[in-house]
C-alpha cells in the first residue's frame, strides 16, 4: 500500500487569507467622485434656433445633467429647448474622454426682434453625483449669428425636424 501525504500550510498563511477575505467582504471603500466639466464648442445660428455645442468630460464616465441658462446682464433665464437637441439629462460620457454634445435653443421663442441685438452670456452647469463648475460663454450678439426672431421663427423653432 502506498502512502500519500498532504501538503502541510502554515497556519499564519491560513489566518492571514480568512483575515483578507473578511476584511474585503465586510469593508465598503470609497472612492471619491470627481465632479464633470463642460467646454463650450461653437454656436450655430439655424432659423430661430441657435445651436450650442460643448464636450462634456467625467473622469469616471458617468451619465451627466446640464443646468443652462441664458443671462442679459442680471438677468438669467431657462432657454426653451428645440427639438433635435441632447436635452439636459442623462447625457453620456466615456471616461477620461470628453464627449460632444448639442442643446439647440428655440430662440426665437424668448427673445423679441427688438432684442436681438442686446449681448447675452450662456452659463453650463455640469453635475453626476456632484456639481461641477458653472461655465460662460463670450458675449454672443443674437442677431450678429443670424438668429431670426418672431411667433413664425419660434413655432418653426418648437416644430420637430420631422415636421418641417
Amino acid at each position: 500500500m502506498m502512502k500519500t501525504s498532504a501538503t502541510r500550510i502554515p497556519a499564519f498563511l491560513v489566518l492571514a487569507g480568512l483575515s483578507l477575505a473578511w476584511f474585503a467582504c465586510g469593508e465598503t471603500i470609497d472612492i471619491a467622485n470627481n465632479p464633470p466639466t463642460v467646454v463650450f464648442g461653437d454656436l450655430l445660428a439655424e432659423g430661430g434656433v441657435l445651436n450650442i455645442y460643448y464636450e462634456l468630460s467625467d473622469a469616471e464616465g458617468d451619465d451627466v445633467a446640464i443646468e443652462i441658462a441664458v443671462c442679459q446682464q442680471a438677468q438669467c433665464l431657462s432657454p426653451t429647448p428645440a427639438p433635435g437637441g441632447d436635452g439636459t439629462q442623462n447625457l453620456p460620457t466615456i471616461a477620461g474622454e470628453p464627449v460632444l454634445h448639442l442643446f439647440r435653443w428655440a430662440a426665437a421663442c424668448d427673445v423679441e426682434s427688438a432684442a436681438l441685438e442686446t449681448e447675452r452670456r450662456i452659463r453650463i452647469t455640469p453635475s453626476d453625483e456632484d456639481r461641477g463648475l458653472m461655465v460662460e460663454s463670450d458675449p454672443v450678439n443674437l442677431d450678429g449669428l443670424g438668429v431670426v426672431a418672431g411667433s413664425e421663427a419660434c413655432e418653426d423653432a418648437t416644430r420637430s425636424p420631422a415636421a418641417r
